[in-house]
């Protein structure tokens, strides 16, 4: 599914445009919401965590090449719903500098770092944070950082561990 520059998400909606008849098995090494919807989304017909044995990837790729569809849609809906409770809709219709305050809030980072990263003003930060606060309706940065946690507001994927600086 993560796939360093590009998404495996991205590349398996590419393959199903193109070659709408393929059958693709999503593997991943983080298997979370994001992923599962996303997965689903682009057409893949099943989504496997990585820490599977062996045994079951063949079984799964067995199944899936003999028409099968692995992806449990009420899994899927759960998911989704799970997804727009935690405002996750909302943080990936934020801007690109907003969504990438709104990852780095998730890490802790403070203003000042977030600052130097987005390269913009110390202020112009405060003020963004400002507004994300108001726009998700949290009374402070904690519960801002809270409901952005485990969010790549950035490419709709899950955050990589806070870092320390």
């Amino acid at each position: 599914v993560r796939r360093g520059v590009s998404s495996g998400i991205e590349i398996a909606r590419q393959i199903r445009q193109h070659h709408p008849r393929s059958r693709i098995v999503m593997l991943t090494a983080f298997p979370c919401d994001e992923y599962l919807v996303g997965s689903h989304d682009a057409g893949a017909a099943a989504f496997l965590a990585k820490s599977g044995t062996s045994e079951q990837l063949v079984t799964a790729l067995k199944s899936v090449a003999a028409g099968a569809n692995l992806i449990d849609p009420a899994d899927v809906r759960a998911a989704a719903q799970r997804l727009a409770d935690s405002g996750y809709g909302e943080v990936t219709n934020l801007d690109a500098t907003d969504r990438r305050i709104a990852e780095r809030i998730a890490q802790a980072w403070s203003d000042k770092q977030i600052a130097a990263d987005v390269y913009l003003s110390l202020q112009t930060v405060r003020n963004r944070v400002s507004r994300l606060l108001s726009r998700f309706h949290k009374d402070n940065r904690t519960q801002l950082a809270l409901s952005f946690a485990g969010l790549d507001a950035s490419a709709g994927q899950t955050a990589p561990a806070p870092v320390s600086h």
